[in-house]
């Protein structure tokens, strides 16, 4: 095998990332913000809680109601002492009756009512956190879709092209076998090689078609091309590279710790309508009322108004109010758990992420110098075989390294990009700017 023939392998690699123009990755977020139905549901619940604050608001303002009612009598009277007055008046009579009213009732006071709606608005507040959380669990799934379907795609080029080398190596080799140039060690090695890249590639494959099949269940549809990235991209620590700092941002900005903490605000609230269940409630009350009864045919019309303070007071609720207070005060607990656990869940993934920025971007920069090295290594070995210097097995060794090279230095690139974004979200910053920085990256 001559050197040349390595190189244009390895620069055919390289070309495979640049293609004709497909989806870039801002494609994919708008089609995404469009078309996933998980943050669809996340967008209705949000505009569906803005009208918990309208509910909670209506119970502390005045509250006007009408009735009317219209019925129709028939009565039949017999009287039994026969006197002359009954003269006239006893068989059947039919008559209506009809009654208007109207009432205002202005609440006073009423701890349950305010305390309802002071928990509304902090639901709003929560709401409108988690809708911008899914916002940025958006960017970050869009960008671990696409990132995803061209580490699958490098891949399977690379194992496309191992494939290809060995495969030519093996038939060499057997031919110089069946010519005595070569033992059966080395026949059965390169054998044993080239299965295993046969093997390497099927799996290559299949990671391609779940990692689109992934893309399709995020926005709903296939795409047919994406484009690549450069893979000379720069390579950039934290900045500070301070664990510290990055910990204190998240404890300021992760949405969901900031959720957590408005939850057990959430909870306080509700501690207090259970309490203010056994409060006495103050309402302001006026009617006026209007009824036409035609009875024994004398028309009979009232007029009647009424102004005044209507006081409520609990009793006996059979147990009802204590066990609401009760419960109230447990999912309070709960809530204070919950936000402890949003707190270390918070610290952790930022933890992770900052130490995968670092730990990626070092692999990125060892793997970027160990395909040189293989690369200059495998054509230094090939001249030596050529030269009766080193042997056809350590041809095959250098070989393997090259390409295990190659799927190193696509891995860590692709977990570099992906954790620099993952850093961003754990401190609650995560935003479109970041995308266009990866796209721009073509």
């Amino acid at each position: 095998m001559k050197t040349h023939q390595f190189k244009g392998i390895c620069a055919g690699l390289f070309l495979s990332a640049v293609s004709l123009h497909g989806e870039n990755l801002m494609d994919v977020f708008h089609l995404a913000e469009q078309n996933n139905s998980d943050y669809e549901a996340v967008k209705y619940r949000f505009e569906a809680q803005q009208e918990t604050l309208n509910i909670g608001r209506a119970a502390l303002l005045p509250q006007v109601s009408a009735s009317a009612n219209w019925n129709w009598n028939s009565d039949e009277l017999t009287f039994t002492d026969g006197g002359d007055q009954t003269q006239g008046m006893a068989g059947e009579h039919g008559y209506d009756t009809k009654s208007l009213s109207l009432t205002l009732r202005q609440p006073l006071f009423n701890w349950y009512a305010l305390r309802r709606y002071q928990r509304a608005k902090t639901e709003v507040l929560q709401s409108a956190l988690q809708f911008e959380s899914a916002h940025q669990q958006l960017i970050l799934q869009s960008a671990s879709a696409y990132l995803n379907i061209l580490l699958a795609r490098e891949s399977k080029d690379t194992a496309v092209a191992e494939k290809e080398a060995l495969e030519e190596y093996f038939n060499r080799v057997s031919k110089s076998y069946d010519a005595g140039l070569a033992d059966v060690t080395t026949l059965n090695e390169a054998r044993a090689r080239n299965d295993l890249a046969t093997s390497s590639l099927i799996a290559a494959e299949n990671d391609l078609v779940v990692a689109e099949y992934a893309m399709e269940r995020l926005i709903g549809q296939q795409l047919t091309d994406l484009d690549s990235l450069s893979r000379e991209i720069n390579l950039q620590l934290p900045d500070p590279q301070d664990r510290q700092y990055w910990i204190d941002a998240a404890m300021q900005g992760n949405i969901a710790f900031k959720a957590a903490e408005l939850g057990v605000d959430i909870a306080r609230y509700q501690v207090g309508e259970a309490e203010g269940n056994r409060y006495p409630t103050v309402d302001l009350v006026a009617n006026q009322y209007w009824s036409e009864d035609d009875t024994m045919h004398r028309p009979v019309d009232l007029d009647n108004q009424f102004f005044g303070l209507q006081v409520s007071v609990p009793l006996f609720t059979g147990g009802l109010l204590t066990s609401q207070a009760r419960s109230a005060q447990s999912m309070l607990s709960a809530a204070r758990a919950d936000r402890e656990t949003a707190r270390r869940t918070a610290i952790y993934d930022t933890t992770s992420a900052f130490t995968n920025v670092l730990r990626y971007e070092s692999s990125c920069r060892a793997a970027r110098q160990a395909v040189v090295s293989t690369q200059s290594a495998l054509e230094a070995t090939t001249v030596a075989v050529e030269n009766g210097l080193r042997t056809p097995l350590d041809q095959l060794d250098a070989l393997t390294q090259h390409y295990t090279a190659l799927r190193s230095e696509s891995n860590a690139r692709y977990a570099y990009l992906l954790a620099r974004l993952q850093l961003r979200y754990a401190i609650g910053d995560l935003r479109e700017a970041d995308l266009m920085e990866i796209q721009n990256l073509q």
